[in-house]
Formats: structure tokens, C-alpha cells, sequence
């Protein structure tokens, strides 16, 4: 599932995305490229959630994203 495509050229949408998760690397914005699985997946790996908890977070983070951002 792509749902950060649209936004994902945006750098300011970028430093959002590494505010919320500080642990990203820049090689690692550049690997999900706006596939929220891909982030999905680094979340996982990197902090160690679970898969469901992990999509509930990106989940989270792009409803608010998308109401603060209309």
C-alpha cells in the first residue's frame, strides 16, 4: 500500500516522517519511498515492534498527518 506517493517528493514531508521516528536514516527515507509496507517493515526492524502494532502506528501517524495537513 502506497499512501505517502502523493506527499512523498515533498522534503518537508520527509523531516515530518523523521521527527516522528528519529531512528531513520537518510538511506532508509530513500528506501520507502512512499510505500507505507516499507516503512512498515523498517519500523519493525528498527524499534522492534510487532507487525500489527507497527502498521497501527503508520496507520496512526498518517490519519493525523492527513487531518492536520487538509
Amino acid at each position: 500500500m502506497i499512501i505517502f506517493k502523493n506527499k512523498w517528493k515533498a522534503d518537508a514531508f520527509k523531516v515530518i516522517l523523521k521527527k516522528r521516528w528519529i531512528n531513520l536514516s537518510k538511506d532508509e527515507l530513500t528506501y520507502i519511498g512512499g510505500d507505507s509496507q516499507k516503512l512498515v517493515s523498517i519500523l519493525q526492524f528498527d524499534y522492534g515492534y510487532p507487525r500489527k502494532i507497527a502498521q497501527r502506528k503508520v496507520k496512526n501517524f498518517w490519519n493525523s498527518y492527513s487531518n492536520s495537513h487538509v
